[in-house]
């Protein structure tokens, strides 16, 4: 992998695991946002070893974006402690990052203040021994050519 993601992006994808967020059909996966209001594609090739998605990060920045983590997942490629799921559901991400201007660490910081002491310092040594999964894993992202899934118009809904 050249470049790897900001480590909050662990973080976003975990939360797609424990909302239910993440459909696979056969070497493809459609990963719903965390406000609902996108789906977005990642496809791989049998072997797992080159991933594309359509999400910005990928895209954009050519690093795994949290659909591709959320897929390695949801495929258990990479394996999410089962206690660390529960402290990531219902976090409405795209409503964080907005508030903390694209901020990654702000976002996860406010998402996870509720925590006690003991459970922040699992939750930030589970995230810790993920990303250096992730930059072990060595497969390959790409740009996706099939466009994002706009399930409704978050503007509308207030969800923006």
């Amino acid at each position: 992998m050249k470049k790897m993601p900001p480590k909050e992006k662990i973080h976003e994808a975990i939360s797609a695991l424990a909302d239910g967020r993440i459909e696979i059909d056969g070497t493809s996966a459609y990963i719903t946002s965390s406000d609902y209001s996108k789906k977005y594609t990642v496809v791989w090739n049998p072997d797992k070893t080159s991933f594309t998605s359509n999400d910005s990060a990928t895209y954009w920045q050519g690093y795994p974006g949290y659909p591709v983590l959320a897929a390695l997942m949801q495929m258990e490629v990479l394996l999410v402690p089962k206690d660390l799921i529960g402290h990531f559901k219902n976090i409405n991400w795209n409503e964080l990052n907005a508030r903390h201007k694209r901020n990654y660490a702000a976002a996860a910081n406010e998402a996870l203040s509720a925590l006690d002491a003991a459970d922040k310092q699992m939750v930030d040594a589970a995230i810790d021994e993920l990303y250096g999964r992730i930059s072990n894993m060595g497969f390959e992202v790409k740009r996706g050519k099939e466009p994002i899934i706009k399930l409704k118009d978050s503007q509308e809904d207030g969800n923006a």
